[in-house]
């Protein structure tokens, strides 16, 4: 008899990714950005997407559910966002000349001077990243609550007076079965 170790039953070399079919790449990017043609740039649905590229219906479905084609559709998805938001300092610029509404015209003034090139129109604490924020709220109304995050605390830390609770004398700490006395 002879033991022979356990092996993989699949190849030790990396495989390199496929590349996805062409027609299933316009049928994305016809899905986000719409037609050439449409000067509105309406989306697409999958299904009409698919049938204009030439892919049938079924077929787009399943890639759809393949991970390198979902992560496609969300890079495409980030550029055609990035791309509508690149004139929003403008828009904000107009509405702050021209508008006859004085407190738009405040507002726009206001956004424009949060805008920043490094993060953005919410701020530092407003942006979404690794980490875990706590918000500690008190149930006084002056009371401001208190943000700790990973990078500060914006409020000085507070600390709670705790009583001690006596335990009865009457009772053992100790498991027992219901009904049953403490042993004394």
């Amino acid at each position: 008899m002879q033991n022979n170790p356990l092996t993989a039953a699949g190849s030790r070399e990396l495989k390199r990714p496929r590349r996805l079919a062409p027609k299933v790449c316009a049928a994305v990017k016809l899905m986000v950005y719409g037609r050439l043609d449409d000067p509105d740039c309406k989306p697409l649905s999958f299904i009409e997407a698919a049938r204009l590229s030439g892919v049938r219906p079924d077929v787009m479905r399943r890639y759809l559910d393949r991970p390198d084609v979902r992560a496609l559709l969300s890079r495409e998805r980030k550029a055609f966002r990035a791309a509508i938001c690149a004139g929003n300092e403008g828009a904000l610029a107009d509405v702050r000349d021209r508008s006859a509404n004085a407190m738009a015209r405040v507002a726009a003034v206001r956004a424009l001077e949060a805008l920043d090139d490094t993060e953005g129109p919410l701020g530092a604490h407003g942006s979404s990243g690794p980490g875990v924020t706590i918000v500690i709220a008190d149930a006084r109304a002056d009371a401001p609550p208190v943000t700790i995050d990973g990078r500060s605390i914006s409020a000085p830390y507070v600390t709670l007076p705790r009583e001690p609770e006596a335990m009865p004398p009457d009772l053992d700490p100790v498991f027992r079965a219901p009904g049953k006395e403490p042993h004394r």
